[in-house]
């Protein structure tokens, strides 16, 4: 096996990932990379600058440019066995209370990565909703690390240290090519890069799989967190859904490209401060996502406050509708991509508000179900997302070293 790690991809490697992950989700039928993580993968093979940084080598990584290397590549002969992707980012500490609130799986998760994949939060009365960043669990055998991180075969994993710089690490291994050691060696690469920074990981898995939970519990590892999957049907005989009410002095309209994208950000950023991915969003990322075949202006819905001389933006709620793969075959299921209220309008009913608003436009565009993510503690939200007939279908979970107190003698 041949490892090479990149600062970004040229045009046959992404062209050789997307392969390979088309082969490992035909298999898994679930994403194995975070949307952040694969449109990272792709806008990288559009840029020139850095594509030579990084190293190649048959045993370990290049320590020296692991400032700059993102991708994670291995090679048997010439086809692509696995590929791992690299980001870092300010985390909280899981060991501390703080860590199950801020949400979510690399940079990509969770989630959903993807993509996909997407999670909600609420304070009160104001809604927020990420993308998700983490990664799915598939079902094979595991060995342990060194430093007690453990890696799979066919486990796609997001890892992020509990302290100091975050590095999230997202991974997949082709179908044909796990249980030979494929996933190990990525991982250990990637832990060779980090250095001190890999001593203590967080890792996600999707589905809470049997071999997600053999693999933590050989390595010693406690669930820190909980990411629910939840949805409802939008069909017409499922219920109407609740009326909408916005407070007096508010209006609601649509995204506007070219005009809304810093307002959008400033909330976001405001909405998110304490979430380590969806807080750090740019406008370049935000552009990405506009330029994705998904986007649609009319599902990204903006509430501003226009009781003073200019309008204010105090909330949205964006809406996502992935056009199915199948020709001729309609898309049935939306999502609740992401709800932010920003901080000096919460308490005003504008996140109910604004997530029923994007529930009546999927409604209304033929989707017949909805899907949204939350924190499984984040009760205020759960309860809102509840009294709108959403109800839980699948669970990822976030695992990490378990921490024993100090025994005194």
């Amino acid at each position: 096996m041949h490892l090479v790690n990149v600062g970004q991809l040229d045009a046959g490697q992404v062209s050789a990932l997307m392969t390979l992950i088309r082969r490992a989700e035909a298999v898994d039928h679930v994403a194995p990379l975070s949307e952040q993580a694969l449109l990272t993968a792709r806008d990288s093979a559009g840029d020139d600058s850095g594509a030579s940084a990084g190293s190649d080598t048959a045993t370990g990584t290049n320590t020296d440019a692991a400032s700059s290397l993102a991708h994670f590549l291995a090679y048997d002969g010439t086809h692509l066995a696995g590929y791992a992707h690299l980001d870092r980012g300010p985390v909280e500490d899981a060991t501390a209370d703080a860590a199950v609130d801020a949400d979510r799986a690399g940079t990509g998760a969770p989630a959903s990565a993807q993509t996909g994949v997407t999670a909600a939060e609420e304070t009160g009365d104001a809604t927020t909703a990420q993308t998700q960043v983490a990664v799915a669990s598939e079902t094979e055998e595991a060995s342990t690390a060194q430093t007690g991180v453990a890696a799979a075969e066919g486990i796609g994993v997001a890892a992020t240290p509990q302290t100091g710089a975050a590095a999230t690490v997202e991974l997949v291994v082709d179908p044909a090519d796990r249980r030979q050691g494929v996933a190990t060696a990525l991982v250990h690469a990637i832990r060779d890069a980090l250095g001190p920074e890999a001593s203590k990981l967080q890792i996600w898995s999707h589905g809470h799989l049997d071999g997600a939970r053999a693999l933590a519990a050989r390595g010693g590892y406690t669930i820190v967190r909980e990411l629910w999957s939840m949805h409802r049907p939008l069909l017409p005989d499922a219920g109407s859904l609740p009326e909408v009410t916005i407070p007096e002095g508010f209006t609601a309209r649509q995204f506007v490209v070219g005009q809304d994208e810093d307002a959008w950000l400033g909330v976001n950023a405001r909405a998110f401060a304490d979430h380590a991915e969806q807080g750090r969003l740019t406008r370049h990322d935000l552009d990405l996502r506009i330029a994705e075949p998904w986007f649609d202006t009319e599902g990204f819905i903006l509430v501003e406050d226009t009781r003073g001389a200019a309008p204010v933006l105090a909330a949205s709620h964006w809406t996502k509708i992935v056009p199915s793969p199948r020709p001729r075959v309609r898309q049935t299921r939306g999502e609740v991509y992401v709800v932010g209220v920003d901080p000096a309008y919460q308490g005003l009913g504008l996140g109910r508000a604004v997530t029923l608003l994007g529930l009546e436009h999927l409604r209304g565009r033929g989707v017949t179900e909805a899907v949204l993510f939350v924190d499984a503690d984040n009760t205020a939200a759960v309860a809102t997302y509840s009294r709108l007939g959403f109800t839980r279908f699948a669970v990822d979970v976030m695992y990490s070293p378990a921490v024993h107190p100090l025994v005194t003698r």
